[in-house]
């Protein structure tokens, strides 16, 4: 039998996808019977592979474990890998046997790989992109729903960073950052009071920006 990789040899994607390993199969003509084979019913095996930081592949468990893998190809003649399977900035290498089912020593294998990209970390803020805030009132900006969307645990925690810009009359931002001086600009949530003895002014726009990073992003 004949098989092979639908698409590239080299596939991307992004953790947040699904994604589908279709194959194309093509029994041969036969023209003589191999005396070991009793039927053209055909077997798979498929198997995957996660390279390393040194570029050699090994085992790509757990997420793509013997049982996941089977579980991923129950069809056989794909492999439908559900969203968030596979692990952000790593190369996945996957092969697939196909021979008759009998033995399986009549076969002919494909190989693809998979690149796994990472994405963007989203940076939000609750409450709507407009808030009235009365000069002396408590207030709190909310960021805490930002978040990584290829959760990768072994960067560690969120790290968040707030800055603060007065809006000009001619739409033009100037630097406010000085009116945070006591307030801890490192956490989710921006919690402070405006004052005029601080530098507050009233009937004035100020424009908040919430930067997050995690890891080396």
């Amino acid at each position: 039998p004949g098989v092979q990789f639908q698409g590239t040899a080299t596939q991307s994607m992004v953790r947040s996808d699904k994604k589908s390993l279709k194959l194309d199969v093509a029994l041969p003509k036969l023209t003589c019977v191999d005396t070991n084979v009793s039927s053209t019913a055909l077997g798979f095996a498929w198997r995957a592979w996660r390279r390393d930081d040194s570029g050699v592949y090994g085992d790509a468990s757990p997420e793509l474990s013997q049982e996941l893998l089977a579980e991923y190809t129950a069809n056989p003649v794909s492999c439908r890998l559900p969203v968030d399977a596979l692990r952000a900035g790593t190369t996945y290498k996957f092969q697939v046997t196909v021979g008759f089912a009998d033995t399986m020593t009549i076969n002919s294998s494909a190989t693809t790989t998979i690149v796994v990209g990472s994405q963007a970390l989203v940076a939000s803020i609750l409450g709507g992109v407009e808030q009235a805030v009365a000069i002396g009132a408590t207030t709190e900006l909310d960021g805490s729903e930002s978040y990584d969307p290829d959760d990768n645990d072994a960067e560690g925690a969120m790290d968040y960073a707030w800055t603060v810009a007065r809006v000009l009359d001619d739409a033009s931002r100037e630097d406010a950052n000085p009116l945070l001086s006591a307030t801890d600009t490192t956490q989710s949530v921006l919690a402070f009071t405006p004052t005029t003895a601080a530098g507050w002014a009233s009937d004035t726009s100020y424009e908040f920006t919430l930067t997050v990073s995690h890891g080396a992003r």
